[in-house]
């Protein structure tokens, strides 16, 4: 059993699709995240040693720009 599914029951199965779309979706959800925490404060994301950063996790910081 996965830590969401205890910490939010009604969460649901995930969804599955092509690996791109998975990623999309990803990406939507932590800029999703990112402004609701950031709205009317703003919010400083921190990217440590980005040299060992694959390519999913460059991406992502491209995204939050």
């Amino acid at each position: 059993m996965s830590e969401l599914v205890v910490r939010v029951p009604n969460v649901g199965a995930p969804l599955r699709a092509d690996p791109e779309i998975e990623r999309m979706r990803l990406f939507d959800a932590v800029t999703h995240v990112l402004k609701l925490v950031g709205e009317g404060t703003g919010v400083v994301v921190i990217l440590d040693d980005l040299h060992w950063a694959d390519k999913g996790t460059l991406l992502v910081g491209n995204l939050v720009t």
